[in-house]
Parts: structure tokens; sequence; C-alpha cells
């Protein structure tokens, strides 16, 4: 799945882990961790967040590593939408 970004430190290859506990009809809760693999460095990070009937959210946090080194962010996906915050 392709994530476009207007920032070009979140391009890159994701991995992902999921975790859920969901219930027949696919809602509930859903958890993991998460590396980015970018041309300067990596992010890493766990989320957590909510399976629905009208889709997904989750909030993650996440530590920079390589060139970005010492940098954090905040991340809010709901339902299709992905905002962040990169803190320098």
């Amino acid at each position: 799945m392709d994530e476009p970004a207007s920032d070009t430190r979140l391009v890159g290859i994701n991995t992902i882990v999921i975790n859920a506990n969901w219930q027949a009809d696919w809602s509930g809760p859903m958890w993991g961790t998460f590396r980015l693999e970018t041309g300067d460095g990596r992010w890493e990070g766990t989320w957590a967040g909510q399976m629905t009937g009208q889709g997904s959210w989750y909030n993650a946090v996440v530590r920079g590593y390589g060139a970005y080194a010492g940098r954090k962010a905040w991340w809010e996906m709901s339902y299709g939408i992905c905002q962040g915050r990169i803190l320098d």
C-alpha cells in the first residue's frame, strides 16, 4: 500500500506488526509496532487504535534513528487521514 507523505523524512519501506482482538464483525482494539526505513535513517514506534464499522483509527509514538536520532514524533491516523508532528 502506497501512503504518500508531504515530508520526505517519512518516505520509505514500512514494516508493521499488527495485533488485534476483533469481534466477529471485525470491530475491536488493535495495536503493534512498526519500523519505517528511509534513505537517511529510520523511525520505530508503537501504535494502538480501534477498528470500527466506519473504518479504523490509531495513534503512534515514534522515535528516530540515524539521521533522525534524538527526534520524536506523534502520528494519528483517523479513517484514512494521517496527521503528525515531528519534534526537531
